[in-house]
C-alpha cells in the first residue's frame, strides 16, 4: 500500500512538472512571437543592428514564421530578410535539418534553404528532386529554381516530364518562378528528342505557360517530323493559345483530319486565331 502511494505521488509531481514545463516552453514560444514578428516585418524597411538571441527549441517555429513571411513579399525585402536568417544563424540550421531524415523538418529546411538562394547545398538538391517522396522532390526542385533558375530548369525538365505524381498546379508554379520564356525554350527543346506520349505532354506544359517562344521549335517538329496524334493535338492547342497568324495554314489543313480530336483542336484553335473568312 505505502509503495502503491508512493507510485501515486511520484506520478502526480510528474504530471505537475509537465505541466509546469508545457507552460514556460508556451510562454517562451509567445514571447518570441511577440518579439520576432515585428522584428522581421521592420526589417523589410531596414535590418535591426542588433537581433535578440534565439531558444534552440525554438529554431523551427522561427524558421516557420520566417518562411511565411518570405512567401508573402517580393523583391528587394526578401534580400533583406535573407541577411536577417544568416546574422541569426538560421542557414546553419536548415542546413542541420535538412539531413535529419524526418520529412516535415526537411520540407522545412529546403524551403528555408531555397529562399536563402543557399547554393552550398545545390548538390543535395539534386538528388532530392529525384527522391520517391512527391513533396520532397518538388520542394527541392522548388528551391532549385530559387538558387539558380538558368541552371535548374535543364535538369528539371526530363524529371518533370515522368513524374506523374506532382501537382499540375505545382508544376505550373514552378515554371512560371522560373520564368515563362525561359521554360518554355527549355521544355521546347526537350520535345524533340522525346518520345511522343512524353512530347504530347510536354507540349500541354507550354500551352498553360502562354509563352511564344516555344513557337519555332514546335513548328520545326510539325514540319519536320511525322508527329503522333497527341502530338499534333497538343501542338494545334499551343497554336491556338498564342494566336500567331503564321500558324494559321496549318490550323486550317487539320481541319479535316481523320482523327476527331484533332479535329476538335484545330476548330477550337481556329477559334482565337482565324480570320473573317474562317467563320
Amino acid at each position: 500500500t505505502i509503495t502503491i502511494h508512493a507510485f501515486i505521488l511520484l506520478l502526480v509531481v510528474w504530471i505537475l512538472v509537465l505541466r509546469m514545463l508545457r507552460r514556460n516552453t508556451e510562454r517562451r514560444r509567445r514571447n518570441m512571437v511577440d518579439v520576432w514578428r515585428p522584428l522581421l516585418a521592420e526589417s523589410l524597411v531596414e535590418v535591426p543592428a542588433t537581433l535578440p538571441s534565439i531558444h534552440p527549441q525554438d529554431h523551427v517555429l522561427f524558421l516557420y514564421i520566417w518562411n511565411e513571411l518570405q512567401g508573402s513579399i517580393k523583391g528587394e525585402s526578401s534580400g533583406q530578410l535573407n541577411d536577417v536568417a544568416r546574422r541569426a544563424g538560421m542557414d546553419t540550421v536548415a542546413i542541420r535539418l535538412l539531413h535529419t531524415g524526418r520529412l516535415r523538418l526537411q520540407l522545412l529546411a529546403i524551403a528555408t534553404l531555397g529562399n536563402l538562394k543557399e547554393a552550398s547545398v545545390w548538390d543535395e538538391l539534386v538528388r532530392l528532386s529525384q527522391a520517391p517522396n512527391a513533396f520532397l522532390a518538388l520542394e527541392a526542385a522548388r528551391a532549385m529554381v530559387c538558387i539558380r533558375p538558368n541552371a535548374a530548369i535543364p535538369l528539371l525538365i526530363p524529371i518533370i516530364s515522368t513524374r506523374s505524381d506532382w501537382s499540375p498546379l505545382k508544376v505550373m508554379a514552378l515554371l512560371n518562378k522560373a520564368g515563362a520564356d525561359l521554360a518554355a525554350t527549355a521544355i521546347a527543346q526537350a520535345t524533340v528528342s522525346a518520345s511522343p506520349p512524353i512530347a504530347a505532354r510536354l507540349i500541354r506544359l507550354l500551352v498553360s505557360l502562354h509563352s511564344p517562344c516555344a513557337l519555332p521549335i514546335i513548328r520545326q517538329l510539325m514540319n519536320e517530323q511525322k508527329p503522333t496524334d497527341d502530338v499534333i493535338a497538343a501542338s494545334l492547342s499551343l497554336f491556338g493559345e498564342c494566336s500567331d497568324l503564321r500558324d494559321l495554314a496549318v490550323v486550317r489543313a487539320h481541319l479535316t483530319h481523320p482523327t476527331w480530336y484533332i479535329r476538335v483542336q484545330a476548330a477550337t484553335a481556329l477559334g482565337k486565331v482565324g480570320l473573317k473568312e474562317d467563320e
